[in-house]
């Protein structure tokens, strides 16, 4: 997906070592507004992700 996207993946990977500290380790809870930016950041991954997949492949536009 390029370099625009970089910044956003390493925020993802941030969350994720969160969450594996969270997870089996004593570490901090995330605060709301952390939440929030990782979901509107999973949705903007989700669609830069599914306008890539239809511009390579255009039949995932077709509907039946």
């Amino acid at each position: 997906m390029g370099n625009d996207y970089v910044n956003l993946i390493n925020h993802f990977e941030t969350m994720r070592r969160k969450r594996n500290e969270m997870t089996y380790e004593a570490g901090a809870l995330l605060s709301p507004s952390e939440a929030e930016q990782a979901l509107s950041d999973a949705i903007t991954l989700v669609k830069k992700i599914l306008t890539e997949a239809k511009s390579r492949n255009p039949q995932l536009e077709l509907e039946f």
